[in-house]
């Protein structure tokens, strides 16, 4: 997500469905016991904007939540700063 965001930040759609699975994928991360070393070692700003994305990730997967144009922009901010510290080296502590 945090590599598309500039291509498909505009396309909510896309928006959508890359916010839903990438928090997924997070939550996996963040719960599972198997990567609890890598999750621990994480920047603490990438675990933040790990959160936003699960939690906005968490309304576009419930049809009775409404999805508004600021939990979106929530969303592609988080990327932005995953992007912007992965670019810099700076994903782990």
């Amino acid at each position: 997500m945090a590599w598309g965001i500039p291509q498909i930040q505009s396309n909510q759609e896309m928006l959508k469905q890359r916010v839903e699975s990438t928090g997924q994928t997070f939550a996996t991360l963040s719960s599972y016991e198997l990567y609890k070393g890598v999750y621990g070692s994480l920047n603490p700003d990438v675990v933040h904007a790990m959160e936003i994305i699960m939690s906005v990730s968490s309304k576009v997967a419930d049809p009775m939540e409404e999805l508004t144009d600021a939990d979106i922009s929530r969303a592609v901010e988080a990327g932005k700063v995953i992007r912007a510290l992965a670019k810099q080296h700076k994903l782990l502590k």
